[in-house]
């Protein structure tokens, strides 16, 4: 029997059925034939740098380029990003949502590199190298893609009360759009649940969560399937205009032999106007098989 990170494979049957009531519950609040009636469509676009040794002796470097969709009502929301990608090798792969070494999946044995490309042989140089001995651009000889499609959603319920806080179901699936042979995907759907609890108090707001994702497993890499958690702190300034969000996730063991994943990041949002929000995010990673840093800047329009 497959081991799903903490849990046997019985669950994933569980996790479609979720999934599938997630889905019924929106339809169910939205009135019939007005499903996208009452709330806003929003336009979002990002670039994300991300860096890091992790299992590997070297440092690889990845750069996304995020387009996506968003509807946002009261009760719920819908979103759907694809990026396009641009990296100098393939030793790093983004599925189930976070940054995993798995360079090497698709080689064969000749390539003289272990079962996940890297080891004291794999990886390239840091980022002084990639600037180049002669001066090349960071940006010279990388290899562009799309990336992976994904379709994320969430709804409330139960909203927050005065001593309460709000309660919410998100749900998140990964459709392999990607090049599989350049390791821009695991060319395997991925899918995941989770709880999420906000409790605002005055300026601040705190949540948490908890999930549980399915990592499609690539050629020559299993996965286990991990349980994620996640805590966070946000504040609140000229009277919700901007804020800082200050914020540590982590997961069970995904590759067998190695530290989970886990990683804490600080974001800043500004809403320039109704319609228009920028945001920064800094990542610093705490485990090997996370990016050292990762650096994200974007702009949502309001439609």
């Amino acid at each position: 029997m497959k081991k799903i990170g903490l849990f046997p494979m019985q669950l994933t049957g569980r996790i479609i059925v979720i999934m599938s009531m997630l889905l019924f519950i929106i339809i169910l609040f939205s009135p019939a034939g007005k499903v996208f009636a009452g709330g806003q469509w929003f336009v979002n676009t990002s670039a994300q740098v991300t860096k890091g040794n992790y299992i590997f002796d070297g440092s690889t470097t990845a750069y996304y380029f995020y387009g996506g969709l968003r509807y946002q009502s009261d009760r719920w929301s819908v979103s759907a990003s694809l990026p396009l990608i641009a990296q100098r090798d393939d030793l790093v792969t983004y599925t189930g949502g976070i940054f995993l070494p798995t360079g090497g999946m698709h080689h064969t044995d000749n390539d003289m590199m272990d079962r996940f490309g890297g080891g004291m042989m794999g990886g390239h140089s840091d980022w002084d190298d990639e600037q180049g001995m002669h001066g090349m651009s960071p940006f010279s000889n990388l290899n562009y893609g799309l990336g992976d499609l994904y379709l994320d959603s969430e709804i409330t319920l139960l909203r927050e009360q005065i001593s309460l806080p709000s309660l919410s179901l998100n749900a998140q699936l990964k459709i392999p759009t990607a090049n599989q042979a350049k390791n821009y995907g695991t060319g395997k759907y991925d899918y995941g649940v989770g709880l999420v609890v906000r409790k605002s108090m005055n300026s601040f707001l705190l949540f948490a969560n908890v999930g549980f994702l399915v990592i499609g497993d690539p050629a020559d890499v299993t996965f286990n399937d991990p349980v994620t958690f996640g805590l966070g702190l946000g504040k609140f300034f000229n009277q919700g205009r901007s804020s800082l969000m200050l914020y540590y996730q982590s997961y069970s063991e995904i590759l067998p032999g190695y530290q989970p994943p886990s990683q804490i990041s600080l974001g800043y949002y500004f809403r320039v106007f109704r319609t228009l929000t920028i945001s920064t995010v800094a990542l610093a990673g705490m485990s090997d098989t996370s990016p050292n840093v990762s650096f994200l800047s974007g702009l949502q329009v309001g439609l």
